[in-house]
């Protein structure tokens, strides 16, 4: 059929295909079913970021006070993944700290 097609490069969407246009009274019925699963590219998982885990941990236990102090999400001070990648860059200066995820 092809009336609908998946746009693999961005996000899962979907779009009606150019034989979807050609006749929409012909084709006045479309079945989806689940679409196929497509590869997840992005940032890497927590566990794909190789770090020193003493310095995660001691982060994890800095960034706690903060959390209770401020009644928010850990992640709103800073994301595990951020942390991750300080316990594995180390950063000196507060320069350094954009380039964290």
């Amino acid at each position: 059929m092809g009336l609908i097609k998946q746009d693999p490069e961005k996000h899962p969407t979907i779009s009606i295909s150019v034989a979807g246009t050609k006749n929409p009274k012909e084709n006045s019925r479309i079945h989806l079913t689940r679409p196929s699963e497509l590869p997840k590219a992005g940032k890497p998982k927590l566990a794909q970021i190789a770090c020193d885990e003493i310095s995660f941990d001691k982060l994890r236990k800095l960034r706690k006070p903060m959390v209770d102090e401020q009644e928010v999400p850990p992640n709103i001070i800073f994301g595990d993944s951020s942390l991750r990648q300080m316990a594995k860059e180390h950063p000196t200066s507060d320069s350094h700290l954009p380039d964290m995820p």
